[in-house]
């Protein structure tokens, strides 16, 4: 799968040669295998697991199509919300969103407050320790065209788990696909467990 298809990024990304699209492709393949390589060294704090698991959630959304009515315009934004998650971890994403967008889109970060969930989210991150906190915000976009990622190693179409004290992440398939989503192989390869679209569970 072209992970910048071009039937997604409208004219704009139709100028882009072939060469060039692959090659965008693999900066994102070696930028994503870099932090997995940083998230196999031994989590000795919490503070390099949060910066392990911003780095990814950063760079996830390159490797997910949205259908192109998920979006208001072809450069508008792609909105991360974040809930539950601490300042440091929320500032940090901020820093790596700066200047950097998803398929064209420039990457908005967003905030929530407990139990506001936003319909223009396309990214839904849910890092709290009351279960049924996340599960109300995960059933919320239930069926909308959002990439759910949750801490908690059973909940969300991406879920991180520590596996060896290490981060890893899987992937609910399934899950992705009654959101209308579509996941990069090259992600799913990447994941420890994987969900398939025609496996039994959803999110």
């Amino acid at each position: 799968m072209e992970i910048l298809d071009a039937r997604l990024q409208g004219a704009k990304h139709r100028l882009i040669p072939k060469s060039g699209v692959r090659f965008l492709n693999l900066i994102l393949l070696v930028s994503l295998f870099l932090i997995i390589m940083q998230g196999q060294a031994a989590i000795a704090d919490e503070s390099l697991e949060k910066r392990v698991k911003a780095a990814f959630l950063h760079k996830f959304g390159g490797y997910v199509e949205w259908p192109a009515a998920a979006f208001d315009s072809q450069d508008s934004p792609l909105t991360l919300c974040l809930l539950g998650s601490d300042a440091g971890f929320n500032a940090a994403l901020e820093k790596m969103a700066q200047g950097s967008n998803i398929h064209g889109h420039p990457i908005a970060v967003r905030e929530l407050a407990t139990g506001e969930i936003e319909a223009d989210c396309h990214i839904l991150y849910v890092d709290t320790p009351d279960p049924q906190i996340s599960a109300q915000a995960l059933e919320a976009v239930r069926g909308k065209n959002v990439l759910t990622v949750s801490d908690s190693a059973s909940q969300g179409i991406i879920s991180f788990l520590i596996a060896d004290n290490r981060v890893r992440f899987n992937i609910n398939d399934k899950a992705a696909a009654e959101n209308g989503l579509v996941i990069s192989s090259k992600l799913l390869d990447l994941a420890a467990n994987v969900t398939r679209r025609d496996q039994g569970a959803g999110k």
